[in-house]
């Protein structure tokens, strides 16, 4: 799935070429694809950027002085993919970087290959760097060796590994592969991606790692990156440390020390809306075309982009997508109303749109929990369907008023409670016979003359499609796959 990010990149390079702006916090909902942005962002940023992008989910750690260690050797790791160090070695055969290192005799580079297989790497890719580095490190090491003190310091590799003051081989190798990266135009980027994956204990851990391996009034890191990027969702991470540490804590005391200018929001919800909806459109099944028109598909793709936006589903459920091929299922409403006994579901616009989502997501009780435990509070979309789209919802759920009668132009009214509020809805069904002829007029919350505004109907809309589902259920309109 590639998602459009044009816009949003250029919010976020503007954001970085804040001057002074060096601890950034990239803040975005879990599974909304910033691990993806971030990625390609700086691949297509290479020629003003240096990037090193860690996943610390690969961290399985006891104490915060092992996740330090973690970073540390994660990001010699990625600077050797790097290539820094220009020279015409060539050895193709994993086996001989272990020679490489023992040859070199420092501890430190042997405690960082037993670290490789910890950190989720392979030894293999970097096989080219450790051989572009052997003269270089033997001549580093001669260096070192002039000084009987760092000699000594060599040898016992460090007293205390991850302390605040340890300053040693690797840490400075690192610094030192880091200036070669650094130019007048190009700036060396620190990435902790996947904090939201990770342990609420070892969330604490990384952040308190920064945190005492930070000069805050210079912003200088430990490693001498010019950048240093956290990424996570600052709610998330707000509601977890509340949980551990009160609601009476000062969490921005606590987090606004990992940022110099403010955090960085990444929101792309109306590129989602335009994937998700191709997506849809290359998943109908050709002879089901004729079945799911236009409006189904925005119908469909307001309703999967609100369980992206609220974290019910995430950005690799997409993946199936791909692959999905939706045929309509043939079936007749379950009713003793008199006339209903023998209409297709299809005739009803809403039935193909929940008869598709139940395909995708797998089955009925899924999409049910997923509508009923949505985090819709502020709900937003630009399409101006919303009217349609309730009306449509409620022609179904007040089937026993109106009867679904196809071919009769009439004004209907429904009452309903959403969330202890009561509500007057007046809608149109239209004399055409096609799907889509049922439109909202007004609604009315109660007690109030005054209708509500358009804002407000992607709300409405998703509640009353919540309790047209558990409608549906308990009625036996349909028998969808549970």
């Amino acid at each position: 799935m590639e998602i459009s990010i044009e816009e949003i990149s250029k919010s976020f390079e503007a954001h970085l070429e804040i001057p002074e702006n060096k601890q950034i916090i990239f803040s975005g909902r879990f599974g909304i694809g910033k691990s993806y942005f971030l990625e390609k962002f700086f691949e297509d940023h290479n020629k003003k950027f240096s990037a090193v992008i860690l996943s610390p989910i690969n961290y399985s750690v006891a104490s915060n002085k092992d996740v330090f260690e973690y970073i540390k050797y994660d990001i010699l790791f990625e600077l050797l993919k790097k290539g820094i160090v220009n020279t015409q070695n060539d050895l193709n055969k994993t086996e001989k970087a272990f020679s490489i290192i023992q040859s070199l005799n420092i501890k430190a580079f042997r405690s960082f290959l037993k670290m490789i297989p910890q950190i989720g790497k392979d030894l293999s890719n970097i096989l080219e760097g450790l051989t572009e580095l052997k003269d270089h490190l033997e001549d580093f090491k001669k260096q070192f060796d002039q000084k009987k003190q760092i000699t000594d310091y060599l040898k016992s590799y460090t007293e205390e590994i991850g302390s605040i003051y340890e300053e040693n081989f690797i840490t400075s190798l690192i610094n030192e592969l880091l200036t070669k990266l650094k130019s007048k135009d190009k700036k060396t980027v620190l990435v902790i991606g996947d904090l939201d994956r990770l342990d609420p204990e070892h969330i604490f851990r990384i952040l308190n790692i920064f945190s005492v391996h930070t000069d805050f009034q210079s912003g200088r890191f430990k490693f001498d990156f010019d950048k240093v990027i956290l990424v996570c969702d600052i709610k998330n991470i707000k509601s977890i440390y509340r949980h551990r540490y009160g609601s009476d804590v000062d969490f921005e005391g606590y987090m606004d020390k990992f940022y110099s200018h403010e955090v960085f929001h990444f929101r792309n919800e109306e590129n989602f809306r335009l994937e998700i909806k191709d997506l849809i459109t290359a998943s109908i099944d050709e002879k089901s075309t004729r079945d799911f028109v236009i409006t189904h598909v925005d119908f469909a793709t307001e309703i999967i982009s609100a369980m992206v936006i609220s974290d019910k589903l995430n950005l690799r459920m997409f993946e199936k997508m791909e692959k999905f091929k939706y045929k309509l299922t043939k079936q007749q409403i379950n009713s003793d109303l008199s006339g209903l006994n023998n209409l297709e579901g299809s005739k009803v616009s809403i039935y193909i749109v929940i008869d598709y989502l139940t395909q995708l997501i797998g089955n009925y009780e899924l999409l049910k929990k997923n509508i009923e435990d949505l985090n819709i509070n502020n709900p937003t979309s630009k399409l101006n369907i919303y009217n349609q789209m309730i009306g449509e919802v409620i022609f179904l759920l007040d089937y026993k008023n109106n009867e679904l009668r196809l071919g009769t132009e009439m004004d209907y009214e429904f009452k309903t409670q959403i969330d202890d509020k009561s509500y007057t809805l007046t809608y149109k069904r239209a004399h055409f016979d096609s799907y889509q002829n049922v439109t909202v007029n007004k609604i009315f919350k109660n007690g109030d003359n005054n209708p509500i505004k358009a804002e407000q109907y992607p709300y409405l809309f998703l509640r009353l499609f919540s309790e047209l589902l558990v409608l549906i259920k308990r009625e036996r309109l349909f028998s969808f796959k549970l």
